[in-house]
């Protein structure tokens, strides 16, 4: 328990700096690049004091010990997001149309902007970072053949996404008004990037498995694959484009989530 209440208030730190940061900027949009960082540092900031022990010990544990290698992967996925989001971030200089819509008619902007995205989204990520706590309370080392695939199932799904997302961010350079994304992987899945990202923490589960509070850690992908079906992924994203006749013709031939071989 305590555990868990020092990584909440690490996380509402984080968030709190992002909504003062928020203020100066003008941008709500800001959240979006501390998704990533705050959950990756919030599973090193769990992790990495008993990685340090298990490596003065004997560093090849740390590669038989899931938290740590759950851990790890969390890192590795959650930097390499605030790279691309912060990248784009950079690049645009006014609010994010998603955000503005919004907060278009809140009255009390700071404290709507505050709770409803800065808290709201900490507490979020207090939920995606269950499975690595939960598998922090009792480190145990396993010699299971489920470890090794699920880091196997999470590189998949990095890969996918960080190929999705570099394939999409050269076509938007590019791209005309009312164009669509259609080649690459996009041509077998409307949201490739999404899919990646919930395959990637069904790995981290799968990482967990052998932990004995796996069935807490399973809270993780849960939420993320809900979040991104259900929430903020693809129904915002489908809903971008519903009066673009070109993207209604796109989802008639195209998977909407799972790559899949498009319909002739």
């Amino acid at each position: 328990m305590q555990l868990t209440l020092e990584v909440l208030c690490f996380i509402l730190a984080i968030q709190s700096a992002g909504f003062v940061a928020s203020v100066f900027l003008g941008r709500n949009s800001i959240a979006d690049v501390l998704w990533g960082f705050a959950i990756a540092s919030g599973a090193l900031f769990v992790t990495l004091p008993l990685g340090i022990q298990l490596y003065k010990a004997a560093p090849y544990l740390l590669l038989f010990t899931p938290s740590v290698v759950a851990g790890g992967l969390i890192a590795l996925w959650g930097y390499r997001l605030t790279w691309h989001i912060g990248r784009r971030f950079l690049k645009k200089k006014a609010e994010d149309p998603r955000y503005a819509a919004m907060s278009q008619n809140w009255k009390y902007y700071y404290l709507r902007s505050y709770l409803q995205v800065f808290m709201l989204q900490g507490l979020l990520m207090l939920a995606m970072l269950a499975a690595v706590i939960t598998a922090t309370y009792q480190p145990q080392v396993f010699n299971s053949y489920l470890l090794p695939i699920g880091v196997g199932i999470f590189f998949t799904g990095l890969i996918i996404e960080a190929v999705a997302d570099q394939q999409l961010s050269k076509f938007v350079s590019t791209k005309k008004p009312g164009q669509i994304m259609q080649s690459g992987l996009w041509k077998y899945s409307r949201h490739p990037n999404y899919f990646g990202e919930v395959l990637l923490w069904w790995g981290i589960f799968t990482v967990l498995l052998p932990t004995p509070y796996w069935y807490l850690a399973i809270i993780s992908p849960l939420t993320i694959t809900f979040l991104i079906l259900k929430v903020s992924g693809v129904p915002m994203a489908e809903a971008r484009y519903k009066d673009n006749p070109e993207f209604q013709d796109y989802t008639k031939r195209t998977s909407k989530f799972i790559p899949w071989p498009p319909k002739k």
